[in-house]
């Protein structure tokens, strides 16, 4: 079982992943 910080550290990493991914993705549609 993951340690804590380590379950933190990589939910923050997917989620700035995730973040990216949608701002490159939707970026050009959503910026008005």
């Amino acid at each position: 079982m993951l340690a804590k910080d380590e379950l933190m550290t990589i939910l923050e990493k997917c989620f700035k992943v995730f973040k990216s991914y949608c701002e490159n993705h939707l970026g050009s549609t959503a910026k008005r």
